[in-house]
């Protein structure tokens, strides 16, 4: 599974456990900004900015529990992001895949 897939995936994972009607109302605002929420399309770094400017430091811990769910996909252990948050650390992600694939 590609890294863009996988950040799709588990970004739908973590909003859905938000509910329904939350879930609607961010894809909607999404859509809204331009965010395409279609798998070959997801950009995980212009859906933070996005959820950003609806959520403010909110979306850091949608980012958190994105990550969270990453990791435990890409089986990497859970010390892999110290000091880091949110959106940096699905970034930190990105690039350790990127290193194992190598």
């Amino acid at each position: 599974m590609n890294l863009q897939r996988l950040a799709w995936k588990c970004t739908q994972e973590v909003i859905t456990t938000l509910g329904e009607p939350t879930m609607q109302s961010l894809e909607w605002h999404m859509s809204q900004s331009g965010i395409s929420m279609v798998p070959e399309e997801f950009d995980i770094k212009r859906f933070h900015a996005a959820l950003y400017e609806l959520m403010g430091d909110g979306a850091d811990i949608i980012m958190e529990l994105v990550a969270k769910q990453m990791a435990e996909e890409l089986e990497i252990s859970a010390d892999y992001d110290k000091g880091l948050i949110g959106i940096e650390r699905v970034l930190r992600l990105f690039e350790i895949a990127e290193k194992v694939k190598g």
